[in-house]
């Protein structure tokens, strides 16, 4: 076991320290702490937050500022914090999403409205041509009625 701070080189060192013999809190120590927390991945200081986090805590308090030690806390260990970070990014996604939706709807929509018109269009035509139809039809009857008189009084003949 560790008895001087001086020789403590990791922050699992520090805590082991801390445990036994309460935090230093000569100027020294205090700069010895702060370096071996320094040299520590971030991703390991996360991992002690979530395993012990009063005691890591404590530490971090007494050797950083308020700000870090605030912003580390929130990151880690507030969970409305980071619930509202995540609703927020989800949030964001979804406004994309819609946005996207949106996009798409109203190119549909676009779509709909030049086929209705061609559809009404085309319609139109097909009315036309439909009365056209009738029209010839009534006509090559009425020239059928005028040949089959003819043809009846000329045999008559």
């Amino acid at each position: 076991m560790i008895t001087n701070i001086k020789d403590v080189k990791t922050v699992d060192d520090l805590i082991d320290y801390v445990n036994a013999f309460a935090l230093p809190t000569d100027t020294d120590s205090i700069c010895h702490i702060q370096d071996v927390v320094g040299h520590t991945e971030i991703g390991r200081l996360e991992e002690l937050a979530k395993e012990i986090p009063s005691k890591l805590y404590f530490i971090l308090y007494h050797i950083w500022g308020w700000e870090d030690f605030t912003s580390f806390w929130n990151r880690v260990s507030n969970f409305e914090h980071n619930d509202y970070h995540n609703l927020r990014d989800k949030h964001n996604e979804l406004i994309s999403a819609h946005d996207t939706l949106q996009k798409k709807y109203d190119s549909e929509k676009e779509d709909n409205i030049r086929l209705r018109d061609l559809l009404n269009k085309k319609t139109e035509e097909y009315n036309i041509i439909t009365v056209k139809t009738s029209k010839l039809e009534s006509e090559v009857i009425q020239l059928k009625a005028k040949f089959y008189d003819y043809i009846s009084k000329n045999q008559n003949l």
